[in-house]
């Protein structure tokens, strides 16, 4: 249903500036907002001290059915996980803030974002909306920390061969809101990995619910499900398989902080992990990751383009000794490859990756025969006009 308001017109943003969705306090009305450009940096590139907060969520399956937000006294469509979500604070929503059909803008805005999560005091992880099983299915996650200690009977505080059977599970809503967590939407989305990684502090949200991040990824990363069945004897479901990749991906980028420097051999394994991840459309499956390193990527430059100068750049700053450069040359084997790209052989020869395990004029083997079907594959020709940019630490350009 419309509001019966003019669609949102978005005015044009500088360079450092961003825009920030407010409450409307002066309305008097929780569905009103106000959508106003703020400056990030400065005309220097530093920083500034804006504060705000940052909102991780999920676009949800259904791309259709969308519902009016009135901005500015004006109307922009949302989507139904988006509408459930929008919290009442400044915050940065990717879907409101960003002039999503202006390309230009969007390019500058997702190159921003990296320093967006890292700035925000918080980042707000929308698991969507909570029913009357949800408070339950929170409370009896166990805390990492100190689990025996705790008083609650939950399922993670003991590991008997025995399962605990827990009495509230006992129909398949209450199933579904314990799935929720474990089983969440969110967990696949490819943008997800950068926000997580680069917050400051996480703040999980499951309706009007909070779930401690510690708690979370201390369950995503040991699957405890077997330690209980619901009183209906059904057991639970087993984890998202790329909820541990998300805590995986914030692990290396919080040890990057602490060495002073992200690697080409992190980043590769980074790279590993977000492979399996989902996205919209095929070219954010390389600008979700450009946060994690400083690649300068033309405003122009196609799907294909993108694909050729992320690979070409990792396995140039990666030593042909180490697992993670075989480990990606490999992945590049996989069926559901992306086709169209051109053909390895003729890169490899302009790009003049030597490896230390053959003479001058052997081709690199894979185990102990030559197999040339594979390294054919990885489709990394070097478009003309790129320039032989590598993997620079991402601390040293904030």
């Amino acid at each position: 249903m419309s509001s019966g308001r003019a669609q949102l017109v978005y005015t044009g943003l500088k360079p450092g500036e961003i825009r920030l969705l407010y409450p409307d306090i002066q309305a008097g009305r929780e569905d009103l907002w106000l959508l106003k450009v703020a400056q990030l940096k400065d005309e220097h590139g530093k920083r500034t001290l804006l504060a705000f907060d940052a909102l991780s969520y999920t676009w949800g399956q259904d791309h259709v059915t969308t519902f009016p937000v009135i901005c500015n006294d004006q109307e922009l469509r949302v989507q139904h996980n988006l509408n459930h979500a929008l919290p009442f604070l400044p915050i940065w929503i990717d879907a409101v803030c960003i002039n999503q059909p202006d390309n230009d803008e969007k390019m500058e805005q997702l190159k921003m974002m990296r320093q967006i999560n890292e700035y925000a005091p918080e980042v707000w992880a929308w698991l969507g909306p909570s029913d009357e099983y949800s408070e339950m299915a929170i409370a009896m996650l166990p805390h990492p920390t100190n689990p025996v200690k705790d008083k609650r009977k939950s399922w993670g505080e003991h590991f008997t061969k025995e399962p605990e059977v827990i009495p509230w599970l006992s129909s398949e809503k209450a199933w579904s809101a314990y799935n929720n967590i474990v089983q969440n939407e969110w967990y696949n989305c490819l943008w997800v990995y950068q926000e997580v990684a680069f917050a400051k502090k996480l703040r999980v949200m499951l309706g009007s619910h909070e779930i401690d991040w510690d708690t979370l990824s201390h369950v995503l990363q040991h699957d405890l499900a077997s330690n209980f069945v619901g009183a209906d004897g059904q057991t639970p479901k087993k984890n998202n398989r790329r909820s541990k990749n998300i805590i995986l991906v914030r692990q290396e980028r919080h040890k990057s902080l602490a060495s002073g420097t992200l690697t080409a051999r992190t980043f590769a394994r980074i790279l590993r992990y977000a492979t399996t991840a989902e996205c919209r459309v095929d070219k954010d499956r390389i600008l979700a990751l450009l946060g994690f390193i400083n690649l300068q990527i033309p405003a122009e430059a196609s799907t294909e383009d993108l694909y050729i100068l992320l690979c070409r750049s990792v396995l140039l700053s990666l030593d042909p000794k180490s697992s993670e450069w075989w480990a990606l040359l490999l992945s590049a084997t996989s069926a559901n490859k992306r086709q169209g790209l051109p053909n390895w052989e003729r890169s490899i020869a302009s790009t003049v990756i030597t490896m230390s395990t053959t003479s001058e004029n052997e081709e690199p083997h894979l185990g102990t025969k030559k197999d040339n079907s594979r390294i054919a594959i990885f489709n990394l020709d070097i478009p003309t006009g790129f320039n032989s940019t590598t993997i620079k630490d991402i601390n040293s350009n904030n």
